[in-house]
């Protein structure tokens, strides 16, 4: 009777199969390697085999009890947290600035359109009472005023016995102005500008505009108002010095409003050109660069040098 090994002997009461080579086999038990040990049977050579219980781990524990790794650690996290918030607050600042700056500007603009609308409704504010109009706007005003003025030529050309209209019907006159009225009206229409010839109150010399198109039908259209309210029953007479200050005061206030918008806009020196000029057209220094003067005689009083006013118009 052949004689048995104990290795033998329990491979045959475990009924194991052939066993393959350590080389092809794997092992994955909850992810640990497997050490390979001997084993001393007595009697017997040394047998191979794998101890799980003996695979090495990784020392977490003495990692995480080593003060100087967790200080280095910690130092590390907090110096990236800093240059994280940096950053972010390195971000904002523009943001913050580029805000400020649409504000400023979104407010001038919102200033000047304002200052537009005053100038628009002061200067269009119609009153249609036909016998007196008592809350005009600036150009009523001065239509008011060219109206009476017509009246009174009507009448001097009625009594001038060197007037070609000497004794003539004023409805006869009225209709001739209407028809030169028209002719303004008419010229535009057909590319035909108007040419005027004022004064410049700032140098008193003489001034050949042309104008454009639309201000000659303008005129034109302005002329025929002039004529109808001369039919009215009441003639009205109101200052033209005291209409100019109301608008030149509303137009200050644009000037101002536009050099502020500029100014928010990053365009300095364009503000300061503006600036630098009245509404008469006259150069304006700083008070720092005006040299002493001798006052004015304050008797002497020119509607050349009367500063605007705001708008007081009633």
């Amino acid at each position: 009777m052949k004689e048995l090994s104990y290795h033998q002997l329990l491979e045959d009461a475990l009924d194991l199969p052939e066993r393959a080579d350590v080389d092809d086999l794997e092992y994955e038990i909850d992810g640990e390697e497997p050490q390979l040990q001997m084993m001393q049977v007595p009697g017997e050579a040394p047998i191979e085999i794998f101890n799980f219980s003996g695979a090495k781990k990784f020392p977490w524990k003495s990692y995480l009890l080593n003060s100087y790794l967790v200080t280095g650690v910690i130092a590390a996290m907090v110096t990236v947290i800093i240059i994280v918030v940096a950053a972010l607050q390195a971000g904002q600042k523009p943001t913050a600035n580029a805000d400020t700056v649409a504000t400023g500007i979104q407010a001038a603009a919102d200033q000047l359109t304002q200052a537009r609308y005053a100038f628009a409704e002061a200067a269009t504010r119609t009153d249609l009472n036909p016998n007196y109009a008592a809350n005009p706007g600036a150009l009523q005003k001065a239509i008011l005023r060219a109206a009476s003025e017509f009246k009174q030529n009507v009448d001097a050309q009625q009594s001038d016995k060197n007037s070609p209209w000497y004794q003539v019907h004023a409805s006869i006159i009225t209709q001739n102005a209407v028809v030169n009225a028209l002719k303004l009206v008419n010229s535009a229409a057909s590319g035909q500008a108007a040419i005027i010839i004022s004064e410049d109150p700032a140098t008193g010399k003489k001034k050949y505009q042309k104008l454009s198109l639309g201000e000659t039908q303008a005129i034109g259209i302005a002329k025929l108002l002039v004529i109808q309210a001369a039919q009215q029953p009441t003639m009205q007479s109101p200052d033209l010095t005291e209409n100019a200050l109301n608008i030149m005061g509303t137009q200050k206030v644009i000037k101002d409003s536009t050099s502020q918008l500029l100014r928010s806009q990053g365009m300095e020196p364009v503000a300061q050109q503006i600036d630098n000029q009245d509404l008469f057209g006259r150069t304006v220094f700083p008070p720092s660069q005006v040299a002493p003067s001798v006052s004015p005689n304050p008797n002497k009083v020119s509607f050349n040098h009367v500063e605007p006013q705001g708008l007081t118009m009633p």
